[in-house]
């Protein structure tokens, strides 16, 4: 099973009809509801929103609208088991690489709990804190692969599970 990341975004754009990734992240969205591959978030996962600790999730839910079709989808994968949770925590040289190449906090996290999955997979459409450049960049420094839904779905990278 392949475990991967979702920058909030992806879900986002899925409902944005002035988005050029409309298409690519419908497909996604259509893809993993079709598939076995297992969504991360930072720990303290809980649907019911009061338990909830997680960041992650909780930043889904401010932004994706009921009937969207993102939340649509994490709810699904939540309530079938396969959206998991991962410790926040790296290693110092990892979390010192992440704190001085991304400015926004939120998206550290993503990275952070990109890192701890097997796969190593963020699905993100931020090209302000992960550049072309930064992409290759995190590829190399801390071998997370951060991609397009487009990307990621025509197997630019092959997971290592």
């Amino acid at each position: 099973m392949v475990e991967l990341v979702i920058d909030a975004n992806v879900l986002e754009h899925a409902n944005n009809t002035a988005e050029a990734r409309q298409a690519s992240s419908i497909n996604l969205i259509e893809h993993l509801l079709a598939s076995d591959e297992l969504m991360f978030l930072d720990e303290g996962f809980n649907v019911t929103e009061a338990s909830n600790r997680s960041t992650i999730w909780s930043e889904y839910m401010a932004r994706l609208a009921p009937g969207m079709l993102g939340r649509d989808l994490i709810i699904t994968l939540a309530t079938s088991g396969r959206v998991r949770e991962h410790t926040k925590g790296v290693s110092t040289n990892v979390r010192r690489t992440i704190e001085k190449s991304v400015r926004k906090t939120k998206d550290r996290l993503y990275l952070k709990v990109a890192s701890k999955t097997s796969d190593r997979i963020l699905v993100s459409h931020d090209f302000e804190d992960f550049s072309k450049e930064k992409r290759k960049f995190f590829k190399k420094e801390i071998e997370v692969h951060v991609l397009e839904a487009s990307d990621y779905l025509s197997g630019i990278v092959v997971p290592t599970s």
